[in-house]
Parts: C-alpha cells; structure tokens; sequence
C-alpha cells in the first residue's frame, strides 16, 4: 500500500516538473513575442513619423509651388 502510494507521488512529482518546465518554456516564448511585437511597433511608428514629415514638407513645397505659379501667371497678364 505504502509502496503504491509512494510509486503514484513520484510519477505526480515528475509530471509537476515536466508542466513547470513546459510553463517556464511557454513564459519565455511570450516574453520573446512580446518583445519582437513592441520592436516591431517601434519601427512602424518611426516609419510613420518619418512618413508624416516627407507628407509635410511635400505639402509646403506645393503650397511654394502653386504661389510661385500665381506669381508667374500675374506677371504674365
């Protein structure tokens, strides 16, 4: 009887360590995700800035543009 019980607490102990060891390997690979999504996210969002500030600045050399364009036609009259 003893000898049973002793048999099945050792098979439950080894199986406690095999799930805390699958659960530290699932810890880890989520970290890891984890850290790659906001690495991820950081360069799109410098990606974005960067995007935003070409837009801007192509807007204000339109804008020159189309005065410069007024300009040469009112002088043209």
């Amino acid at each position: 009887m003893i000898g049973n019980l002793e048999n099945e607490n050792s098979k439950q102990e080894s199986e406690i360590k095999t799930l805390k060891s699958e659960m530290v390997k699932m810890q880890s690979k989520y970290k890891e995700q984890a850290y790659n999504k906001k690495q991820h996210f950081d360069q799109l969002l410098k990606e974005k800035e960067a995007i935003e500030l070409t837009n801007a600045n192509l807007l204000e050399e339109l804008e020159l543009a189309r005065k410069m364009n007024q300009i040469i036609s009112s002088s043209d009259k």
